[in-house]
């Protein structure tokens, strides 16, 4: 059994060593340019061999070396570049994500798949529809990351331990996200009594415009080692069985009365991907944003013609 990682840019690489560091599981490094995957791979073998690690990363562009990967993450697509409009980074990913999805069909045996292609529900939702694996094995990385966020900046405000901040996080992963107030407590409380509504208002923007601010610091690339823990963390849980709760892209097929869409809400992770999607207690205003956030992605979807 090993983890196949697809895409050996930063997020891919720095969770192949993760994995192996962690000794969780031999990993299979994929990416179309096979000397960046497997010239990484053996730097992160040198280095598991400095700490006596009994895992390996093994580098390669061919999808038969996937087939007994129990867990596949996409990490493959390419980040918005300059010039680029939206509507054409969708259509670049989704040629990206659907020669991926053929590959994953001809090669492997229904793997758990965690999707991180971005923009993530869209495509969460069309490596679901260009597998046809179970709705519980697809699912996408990104309320957890957006979670993490949000902790940081919360902890770094209020002066308190991030083990003291509970967030609550649904929606999409972009601007539309619902940063949920009342649901998000620090020491049991929620964060809506204990910071003015300026203030509160604030953190909900830093926590939106977090990935941006730091591709504007970096100059070239983006964020990769929150990335890489918030899958890490998810890929521990179903290997190690642990059912932890995590915000993710998950299909939705009734839950919260929505049907047919991949959009941000908490769930239960365990051996078999998906165990359970966990509906939150919306009040009025907020299943209304969540409703309006599904319909935007289901234009999107309909647009795309997936």
């Amino acid at each position: 059994m090993n983890i196949g990682i697809i895409g050996a840019g930063n997020v891919g690489a720095t969770l192949a060593s993760r994995i192996s560091e962690k000794g969780l599981a031999d990993v299979v490094l994929l990416d179309i340019m096979e000397g960046i995957a497997k010239g990484k791979a053996e730097d992160i073998n040198d280095s598991l061999s400095i700490i006596k690690a009994s895992k390996r990363v093994f580098g390669t562009s061919n999808y038969k070396d996937l087939a007994d990967s129990s867990v596949i993450i996409i990490t493959a697509g390419l980040p918005r570049e300059p010039g680029m409009s939206r509507e054409e980074l969708l259509k670049t990913n989704l040629a990206i994500i659907k020669d991926v999805s053929k590959n994953l069909l001809d090669n492997c045996k229904e793997p758990v798949v965690i999707t991180v292609t971005n923009p993530l529900d869209i495509m969460t939702y069309a490596v679901l529809k260009n597998t046809g694996y179970p709705k519980s094995k697809v699912f996408g990385m990104a309320g957890t990351l957006d979670c993490g966020r949000l902790v940081n900046i919360l902890s770094r405000r209020l002066n308190v331990m991030p083990s003291k901040i509970k967030p609550a996080i649904i929606g999409p992963h972009n601007d539309d996200m619902i940063v949920l107030t009342r649901l998000t407590k620090v020491a049991g409380k929620p964060v809506s009594s204990l910071l003015k509504q300026n203030d509160l208002s604030e953190v909900i923007r830093l926590t939106k415009e977090r990935g941006a601010y730091i591709v504007s610091l970096l100059g070239k690339g983006s964020a990769y080692f929150a990335p890489s823990q918030a899958i890490f963390l998810m890929i521990e849980s179903i290997i190690k069985r642990k059912k932890n709760n995590f915000y993710i892209s998950c299909y939705l097929n009734g839950q919260y009365g929505l049907s047919d869409v991949c959009i941000g809400a908490p769930a239960v992770i365990g051996e078999n991907g998906i165990e359970r999607i966990i509906e939150l207690a919306l009040d009025k205003e907020e299943k209304r944003r969540f409703f309006d956030c599904a319909a935007k992605i289901k234009e999107t979807i309909e647009t795309l013609g997936i």
